[in-house]
Parts: structure tokens; sequence; C-alpha cells
């Protein structure tokens, strides 16, 4: 019987991890093009991850794109059900924006 957590098995080691460890050290200016969006009402993860990773990939000269949404939650789904489909018009713009950016690295 295993008894290693999923993290010690992807990454050989448990929380916390080492700052070498941190995903940001991993970009380099042969990253991808890379579009972020930001749900600045996110309770789960702070959105000002999504600020450090723009920042990163703009330091590294790495084509990026970062879209703001207000009143968005992790997911963009962590609304009760009462707010769907009226009240959700940031979803829209949102996926407009990164469709919009996507099609535009394709053509």
């Amino acid at each position: 019987m295993a008894t290693q957590t999923l993290n010690s098995f992807l990454y050989g080691c448990d929380a916390p991890y080492s700052p070498t460890d941190a995903a940001l050290n991993l970009i380099t200016p042969d990253y991808p093009p890379s579009y972020i969006l930001a749900a600045l009402a996110d309770t789960l993860i702070p959105v000002e991850h999504s600020f450090m990773l723009y920042d990163k990939l703009q330091e590294h000269g790495v084509e990026s794109y970062i879209t703001k949404v207000e009143g968005a939650a992790h997911g963009f789904a962590e609304r009760p059900a009462s707010d769907w489909p009226q009240g959700m018009d940031y979803w829209k713009d949102a996926i407009k924006d990164s469709v919009d950016w996507a099609i535009a690295k394709v053509q």
C-alpha cells in the first residue's frame, strides 16, 4: 500500500515547497504566450498570484495578456444558482476577451 501523497509523488516533496520550486521560477523568455483571467473576488487563491505571474511574464518579455474581472470568484462559477444566467455578464465579457486573444494567436 502506497503511503506517498499525490504532491510528494508528483513533485518529490509535500508543502511547504521551497521558493526554488515555485512555478514563477519556471518562466523563461521561451515560455509560450499566456492569457491570464484574474478573478478579483477569488477567495480560494489570492488574485495577487495572477498579477505576480503577469509581471514575471512581462519581465521575461513573454507575450502575455491579463483580463481583470470584477465580482468573479475562483473558477467563475462560485456564485449562487440564483445568479445564473442573470448577473453573469462579466463571464461573457471575460470569455470574449480570451477567445479573441487566442484566435489572434492562430491567425
